[in-house]
Formats: structure tokens, sequence, C-alpha cells
């Protein structure tokens, strides 16, 4: 019965090692969906570390001000990335394709995104993000 448990732990182990961190284009995808969708908790797991405070004051905005935020439909679509030579910064570009109230509109976007301990994460220098103040004050 022990090797059956350790030979158990030993594969879990070794199916969590060698998991392979996510692309800067999964990055890129998964940060836009987070942030239409107003999960600026999540979205923390997708920034540098020196970013997580600046999200988790728009939750904290978002989770004492807005109770009927509606997230358009989006899609992220043509992510491509350019790396530098060490492959430790990407700049990936995208299309944001947002649809609400049969409104379609197609914005092109772009992130830098920073490499840090093996995990793609995106790198914001001063915010260029939507200004929540104003999202919040278009919704009441």
């Amino acid at each position: 019965m022990k090797k059956i448990l350790l030979f158990t732990a030993f594969v879990g182990l070794l199916c969590f090692a060698c998991k392979k961190s996510e692309t800067p284009e999964q990055v890129v995808k998964n940060y836009y969906e987070c942030y239409f969708n107003y999960d600026f908790e999540k979205i923390q797991e997708y920034v540098t570390p020196e970013k997580r405070e600046y999200y988790k004051k728009i939750q904290e905005v978002i989770n004492q001000n807005a109770t009927d935020l509606e997230s358009p439909k989006v899609e992220i679509t043509n992510i491509q990335c350019k790396y530098n030579e060490d492959s430790s910064v990407a700049i990936c570009n995208c299309d944001i394709i947002r649809e609400d109230n049969n409104n379609k509109e197609v914005e092109k976007s772009g992130l830098t995104l920073k490499r840090v301990d093996d995990k793609w994460l995106v790198d914001m220098g001063k915010e260029t993000s939507l200004d929540i103040a104003n999202l919040l004050e278009e919704e009441k």
C-alpha cells in the first residue's frame, strides 16, 4: 500500500512539474478577458507584482460602488508577439472586438509582457487602461 501511495505522489509531482507556463498570447487573451469582465482580482495573476496593488484597489472600488456592471461581449483576436533578443520581454498586439447594444467596435491594442520567474506577466507603465472612475459614473 505504501508503494502505491508513493508512486501516486511521485506521478502527481511529476505532472505538476511538467506543467508548461502560459504563452504570451494566452496571457494577453486572459488579461483582456479578466479586464472586460471587471475581474480585477483574477487579473492579478497576469500582471507583474508591482501592479497587483493597483488592481486590488480597482477591485475594491468596483466592489464598493458598482452593483450592476454589464460586461460587453469581447473577443480577442490576431494576437501577435515579438520578443527581444533574450526572450525576456514580449511586445504583443491584438484586435479587441467589443459588442454591446447591437454595437460592434474593433480596437487595436498592445501590451508589454515580461518573463518573471519563468512566467509571462503583463508589465504596464503608467496606467493606460480604462478610467474606472468614468466607467462607474456611466453605469450610475
